[in-house]
């Protein structure tokens, strides 16, 4: 089927994909598929030909030897295929034929994606040799001009060994240091020294940066953690661009999610994108361990890596932590500053431990970036659109489930009734008891110190079911907060786009009401979009849905769902004086006021005018 269709492909670039997963192919098979599409490129193409190919072989077995040898192929693609091991003897006339026949000289097989996840490449039974010769050629691999553009090593079982062999082919190409091979006694021999000496030259040409690897998925290798992260980590803040002020990112996209990556890898990383500033483009430290003392150190390096860097552009394009469960609204806070500041675009924090101070935090901060922007022309390099998506998050006020059916219906009604109950219950209890009957009734009726003692302990559980997320609504603070930021500025032309994910945070038709509210300011004030993702909300309806995710502040809905939620928010600061004026009258009336002859008292005619 290879051999058939490059034969019947035609042009000067030919993309083909193969998907042979979950195919049993093992070490084997998929080195024989490789053999292939080599002899096939060299017999079968014209001259000048390029055959991309996006290879998919996940699940099928293959060991560090198969992985290590399959990365030799990719390297030495253009030796036709042909294994050196166990060769005696040379064919000088093949030789030399092939030498003749230019053809074979321009023909270029590039594997543009190369995908071997779900591969157990460092099994616990496998030879330590077979995999210090993998790691040797996964490095080899990665600093070579025919590396993959993508590649993915999703759970393959690998450890901090690898990281550290990835990073220095990282270092390595990018420092223009070429060690091709050093550490493989296959390619020893009797010239070695002299070409070593050559190949540790510097030897930088401008298609190093832009042609290999570009992207690195790691994803779900538990044995990397901090260690290998911090690994990586070094290569990044090691390895230079081409110019000075590292416009060429060293990776465009590195995926460390579900790597069991804590605060030290974090930290670590945090040194390299402050050391290095721009040297990658997106991050994805989704599913991990880290806490708010990580998500500072990667805040404030992006600050001030982006005040040392002289670009106008984001020195990150999207930063991913979401389901980093220990990141609450300390963390959430710091982070939407490095993207307030300008230092990154997109922030994901989905699915992490932010309640309404989190909300609050980022209402703040959204509202001081758009004054900011309203007093400073912005660059044209860089984007007009941010996005901070906190779905998944308990933002919105919702009560839990109680615990049994007393606390369900123990309302203060019911409480007076159980009070009533039981006083009169005391008071036959004594009457009995004076004429000698006092064995007659039971224990069952309670005395007033149990009654109370019982309230304190219902009052409790109840109190103890309410966490952050019920205490206030986060889009009920997102609003306030956005609010009082904007407050004292002056209307202004900022044009900017900010997204918001609130998916899943439990909003009721308050929340959406605010988010309305927040968005039609936003829009009226600065001429600024502020889309907001509100779906699966129990509280959203349809059309305020599709309003909200355009940012469409002059829909005649929003405006209204905005005006509702600012006359609620006058009903409720006129409760609010009425009930502290109503609090201080009742201090001054418990401690007795100056009464008249004629019972006339001063609360009354404060009372009326209430």
């Amino acid at each position: 089927k290879v051999r058939k269709f490059i034969s019947s492909s035609s042009g000067p670039m030919i993309n083909m994909s193969i998907d042979v997963s979950a195919s049993r192919l093992g070490d084997e098979g998929l080195l024989k598929l490789m053999d292939t599409l080599v002899t096939s490129c060299d017999e079968l193409l014209d001259q000048e030909d390029n055959l991309s190919i996006c290879l998919e072989a996940r699940m099928n077995g293959v060991g560090s030897l198969g992985a290590s040898k399959l990365f030799d192929r990719i390297v030495n693609s253009k030796d036709n295929g042909k294994s050196t091991e166990g060769e005696t003897e040379v064919n000088i006339e093949e030789e030399v034929a092939v030498a003749e026949d230019e053809r074979h000289t321009d023909i270029i097989m590039d594997v543009d994606v190369l995908d071997i996840g779900l591969n157990d490449l460092e099994a616990e039974n496998a030879d330590s040799k077979e995999i210090l010769q993998m790691h040797l050629s996964v490095q080899e691999l990665v600093e070579h001009n025919n590396a993959p553009r993508i590649l993915r090593l999703d759970a393959c079982g690998l450890g901090g060994l690898a990281c550290r062999a990835i990073g220095k082919g990282l270092t390595n190409r990018h420092t223009g240091t070429d060690k091709v091979s050093q550490n493989k006694d296959s390619y020893e021999d009797e010239s070695s020294n002299a070409i070593e000496k050559e190949q540790l030259k510097p030897t930088f040409t401008s298609d190093r940066q832009t042609n290999g690897l570009r992207e690195l998925y790691l994803s779900g290798n538990d044995g990397i953690s901090d260690g290998g992260t911090a690994a990586l980590a070094a290569a990044l803040k090691l390895a230079r661009g081409v110019t000075d002020d590292s416009s060429t990112p060293i990776l465009d996209n590195l995926d460390l999610s579900s790597c069991q990556v804590g605060d030290g890898g974090a930290g670590a990383l945090a040194v390299a994108l402050q050391s290095n500033p721009g040297c990658l483009t997106r991050l994805d430290l989704s599913n991990n361990k880290i806490t708010n003392t990580g998500a500072i150190s990667l805040s404030t390096a992006l600050k001030e890596g982006h005040k040392k860097s002289k670009r106008d552009s984001y020195l990150l394009d999207e930063l991913d932590l979401s389901n980093n469960v220990d990141i609450d609204g300390e963390g959430a806070e710091a982070l939407v500053a490095a993207v307030t500041c300008g230092a990154v675009r997109k922030l994901s924090l989905r699915s992490c431990s932010i309640r309404w101070r989190g909300a609050s935090a980022l209402g703040s901060a959204l509202g001081k970036m758009l004054i900011d922007q309203s007093r400073q022309k912005q660059s044209s390099s860089q984007s007009s659109i941010v996005e901070i998506d906190l779905s998944g998050n308990k933002l919105g006020k919702k009560s839990k489930e109680k615990k049994s059916a007393t606390s369900a219906i123990y309302t203060s009604s019911t409480k007076t009734v159980i009070s009533g109950i039981n006083f009169l219950g005391n008071r036959i209890k004594s009457g009995l008891k004076d004429v000698g009957l006092s064995n007659v009734v039971g224990s069952s009726l309670e005395s007033d110190d149990e009654a109370e003692e019982e309230d304190d302990t219902i009052g409790s559980e109840l109190t103890s079911d309410l966490d952050e997320s019920t205490i206030k609504c986060g889009a009920c603070a997102f609003y306030d907060a956005f609010a009082d930021s904007v407050e004292s500025s002056k209307s202004a032309s900022v044009g900017l786009t900010i997204k918001i994910g609130m998916r899943m945070c439990n909003f009721d038709n308050q929340a959406i009401d605010a988010l309305a509210a927040t968005c039609v300011l936003a829009g009226d004030d600065f001429k600024s979009h502020l889309c907001i993702d509100c779906n699966m909300n129990k509280g959203s309806p349809d059309f305020a849905v599709q309003d909200l995710q355009s940012g469409n502040f002059k829909s005649s809905e929003l405006t209204e769902m905005a005006d509702d939620h600012l006359a609620a928010l006058k009903i409720l600061q006129e409760a609010r004086e009425s009930a502290e004026a109503e609090s201080r009258v009742n201090d001054l009336f418990s401690f007795g006021g100056d009464f008249d002859d004629d019972g006339y008292n001063a609360y009354d005619d404060y009372e009326q005018s209430y």
